[in-house]
Parts: structure tokens; C-alpha cells; sequence
């Protein structure tokens, strides 16, 4: 719970103020730097372990910031990240680096993308920060719709890639950084880190491979405790969140667990409860109704920074205002946990492959995307021919048929597509 903000080139004095403001639920304390076209904003709460204590400033007029926590962890974030370099870090972590001597600035981001970073170029000056509406509070951000961003956010629930909903706005990749310099177009983004795919003949043994899960994911959950005297874990009972839960008990830490309550159509809770009382670990139940919806949907969509289609994410809210009320300052959780070991996205797209024929001639790229069941492959019932224009040409973007012969014509031409 922290963020940073900044820009390099010439800007209003307020523009610092402005944006930080626009994020006062991410800490009760701020610290700015300016410099010769530069300035860094931070906000963070004060205390939290393996939190900057503010922005770190050099000797030489160099100043680094850094919103999240590294791992292992560090004394003081923003000064490890200003004296070593950024390949091999990890954590969860959006900072910028200030070099004085060569007038640049560096941006990078975790290596999953726990947190973000943004930035927008406005002539001679790059706006960044770590979240969408800090740059719209500047009034520098024209809000323009950026309709290819929206239709990735129609076929897949949110919007992936380097773009956002909002033209001229761009989004670092995870594992990326970036440098940022006064009167010139930002670098192309570098990646530090990158997942491999391959196979492992030393796990080919499904022991061997359950135990090296195991030892890597203890040893993941270790190093991010940082020091906290309790933390919490949101406990589905699924898979995920339970792995998380043995391995947090095992690393000795004072768990409190708190699980949603959809009252007769809750799923997986009497498996929660079976966790928790395994491993001894207190639970509570937050209830959920449809109706307590409606009221925060606006606090939600603000928080949220930019569209998330998931239908859970209403109740992951209570969640939140739940360990908050409790004095909770992290929490754990089984996110991510599909993505890394083939969850559900990857099931209907095996099992066209295995079984045949079940989406035609598509590529796996296309079967990918018909297993999200959102607007994919239905363009042609939802889109006009004019939105279908601007996004892109026929083929896996749009499907042919969306548009008539002289919509693809003009679709033919690069200059013509936007």
C-alpha cells in the first residue's frame, strides 16, 4: 500500500501535489524531490517493515523511489535499488531512479507485475506514476478512448500488453524497465527478467517435482512475511490458497484467515474451514450479499484503476475492509496460482486440441481466446463496422466477417486505421 509519481522535462508546481492526492488511501506520509527537470513523488505508511522510509537522495543529485517491498528484503528499498542494479531483484515493487549525471530516469517493475507503472508523454515532459488516475489528476492526460485497448478488455475481462483504455498512456510490461529523458521519446522497455518454458529431466519424477514445489514455494512465502507481526490470508479453500496457508504455518508466522460467506451459494467453504482448523489457523468468514454490492461499486471502480471484469472482485473489496478493520497490513493469497500451473484458462484450449474440432481451423491463439468466453468470436453480433475499423484489421484481432469489403479496404492501408 504505496505509490510514486514523478516527471521529467518542465511541470507546474502542483502537478506533484495533484498526483499524489489522487492516492491519499496509500499512506498517511509523502516525501518529493525536485531537480532540474525532474521531480519524484512517494506515499507510503509510515513504519510498515520493508517499506522506504521516503525517497532516497544521493550525493550527487541522484534520488530514487520505490512503492512495494523487495525480495529478500531490504532496510530501506529505494536506497538498494539506487546502488545495485535491477536484473536478478524480486518482489513486489514499482520505483524510478533518478541519474543526475546523464539527466535520465529509469522505471522498472516487479517481475510479475504485482504493481504498475504508467507513464504519458506531453511534448517535452513524461508524466509516470504507479497508478491511471494519478496522471488524469494532472490535467495534462487528454481522455481520449483508446479502442483497441477496449476491445482486448471485451475478449478477455482486462486490458493485457503495454496499452490502456485511455490513448497516449502506456502501461511498463512486468520484468521491464524503461528510461525516461527530458525532450525525448522514452526508450524502448528492456526486460530484466523473463519466464522460460522448457522441460526439466531432473523433474521428469513426479516426486521429485512435488518436493522442489514445495522447497521453492516455502521459500517464496518466507521471504515476503518481511517482519510482520500477523498476516493475513484470504482462504478459498481451493488449491491455491491453501498451499499458501500450509507454507505459511510452516514458516512460523501468526496467520489470520478470513474467507467469503455467499451464504447458501458459497462453494469450497466447509473446505476452508477444514484448513483452517488443520493447521490451527483462526478463521472468519466475511458475508457477501448481492445487494452490498451496489453501494461501493463507485469506490470500487476508482480503486479498482482500470477495468477488471472478474466477477469476484466485488467481494474481494470486503475482503480488504475486513483485514483493514482488523489491523492487517499484509495479507496473503492464492492469486496467480491458475496462471503459473495451467489453471482453468488453459483447460478448454487443451482440450479443443486433444479432442478436436471444436472451434474449426483456429490457431491456439484463437482457441486461447474463445476459452474466455467473453466477446471473442461474437465481434461480428456486437461491433458496428466503425468500431471495427478502428481497431485493428480482420484476422485474429477481428474476425473477417465484422467488416464489408470496403471496411477491410481501408483496413488494408496502415494510415487509414486510425
Amino acid at each position: 500500500m504505496s505509490g510514486i509519481c514523478g516527471y521529467v522535462g518542465d511541470a507546474p508546481p502542483g502537478v506533484l501535489a495533484a498526483m499524489l492526492g489522487a492516492i491519499d488511501y496509500r499512506g498517511d506520509s509523502e516525501d518529493t524531490f525536485v531537480g532540474p527537470g525532474v521531480g519524484l513523488g512517494y506515499r507510503w505508511w509510515r513504519g510498515r517493515p520493508g517499506k522506504a522510509p521516503g525517497i532516497w537522495r544521493g550525493p550527487n543529485g541522484d534520488a530514487t523511489a520505490c512503492a512495494g517491498a523487495l525480495v529478500p528484503s531490504s532496510a530501506d528499498p529505494a536506497e538498494h535499488l539506487a546502488t545495485h542494479p535491477v536484473d536478478g531483484l524480486d518482489g513486489a515493487f514499482a520505483a524510478a531512479r533518478w541519474d543526475a549525471a546523464t539527466g535520465t530516469l529509469t522505471l522498472a517493475r516487479d517481475p510479475f507485475g504485482v504493481r504498475s507503472l504508467y507513464w504519458f508523454q506531453d511534448g517535452a515532459t513524461t508524466l509516470f506514476a504507479s497508478e491511471l488516475k494519478q496522471l488524469l489528476a494532472t490535467g495534462r492526460v487528454p481522455r481520449t478512448l483508446d479502442h483497441a485497448a477496449l476491445h482486448k478488455y471485451l475478449s478477455f475481462s482486462f486490458v493485457p500488453g503495454q496499452a490502456v483504455p485511455i490513448a497516449g498512456v502506456r502501461r511498463l510490461l512486468p520484468g521491464h524497465t524503461v528510461v525516461l529523458r527530458a525532450g525525448a521519446s522514452p526508450s524502448e522497455p528492456r526486460p530484466y527478467f523473463a519466464l522460460e518454458e522448457r522441460l526439466d529431466s531432473a523433474l521428469a519424477e513426479q516426486p521429485k517435482a512435488v518436493r522442489r514445489i514445495r522447497a521453492l514455494g516455502l521459500a517464496a512465502v518466507g521471504h515476503r512475511l518481511l517482519g510482520e507481526s500477523e498476516v493475513g490470508l484470504y482462504l478459498s479453500g481451493g488449491l491455491d490458497s491453501s498451499a499458501v496457508a500450509v507454507w505459511l504455518r510452516q514458516s512460523g508466522a501468526s496467520v489470520r484467515a478470513l474467507s467469503l460467506d455467499f451464504g447458501e451459494h458459497s462453494v469450497e467453504r466447509e473446505q476452508a474451514e477444514l484448513v483452517a482448523r488443520s493447521l490451527d489457523i483462526p478463521l472468519e468468514r466475511v458475508v457477501v450479499r448481492g445487494k452490498d454490492l451496489a453501494p461501493i461499486l463507485d469506490d470500487l471502480v476508482y480503486k479498482l484503476d482500470l477495468p477488471f471484469g472478474d466477477a469476484v472482485t466485488g467481494p474481494q473489496y470486503f475482503l480488504g475492509k475486513a483485514a483493514r478493520e482488523r489491523g492487517l497490513t499484509a495479507v496473503f493469497n492464492g492469486e496467480g496460482g491458475d496462471q503459473l500451473f495451467g489453471g482453468w484458462t488453459s483447460k478448454p484450449m487443451i482440450a479443443a486440441t486433444l479432442y478436436g474440432d471444436l472451434y474449426g481451423d483456429d490457431t491456439p491463439e484463437e482457441q486461447y481466446l474463445h476459452a474466455y468466453h467473453r466477446f471473442y468470436g461474437h465481434e461480428a453480433e456486437l461491433y458496428t463496422p466503425e468500431f471495427a475499423e478502428r481497431i485493428g484489421g480482420p484476422g485474429p484481432t477481428v474476425p473477417a466477417n465484422v467488416v464489408g469489403e470496403r471496411e477491410r479496404a481501408a483496413m488494408s492501408d496502415p494510415g487509414a486505421r486510425r
